[in-house]
């Protein structure tokens, strides 16, 4: 009916009945933000990655450079095992989707880079093969 909210009239409310319940929706809302600053920090992190390449022979910067690469898929694997654990939750409900989606982001960047390196071994080799005088 009133438009202003003024103290005596949260005073007037009896927020003792509902103590528990209140608790437990801010313990709930608490780790509920702790799972989203961690998951927009993992969205953060992997947005910004970047790939770095090697020179070779006169081909330019045509290869991945390795160590960096396999570094990158160690810390890859570490991601993905923290949205893994973040999916066990319950608290993760309002944001499952955009978890499952980003597990499945990671995996898919961790099967291409791996793929990626394995063509690049087999291509080095082959090159020394076919380009050897």
């Amino acid at each position: 009916e009133s438009t202003i909210f003024r103290l005596n009239d949260l005073l007037d409310i009896p927020l003792d009945n509902y103590q528990n319940e209140i608790s437990a929706i801010c313990f709930s809302a608490q780790k509920e933000l702790e799972l989203e600053t961690r998951m927009r920090s993992i969205e953060e992190e992997w947005t910004e990655q970047i790939l770095s390449f090697e020179l070779y022979k006169d081909y330019g910067p045509v290869l991945l450079e390795k160590r960096y690469v396999e570094h990158l898929l160690e810390h890859l694997e570490d991601g993905e095992e923290t949205l893994a654990q973040m999916l066990t939750t319950r608290y993760i409900e309002p944001m499952r989707e955009e978890v499952a989606s980003w597990s499945e982001k990671l995996k898919t960047i961790g099967e291409i880079l791996e793929l990626w390196l394995e063509v690049q071994d087999m291509w080095l080799g082959a090159e020394n093969i076919f380009n050897n005088p």
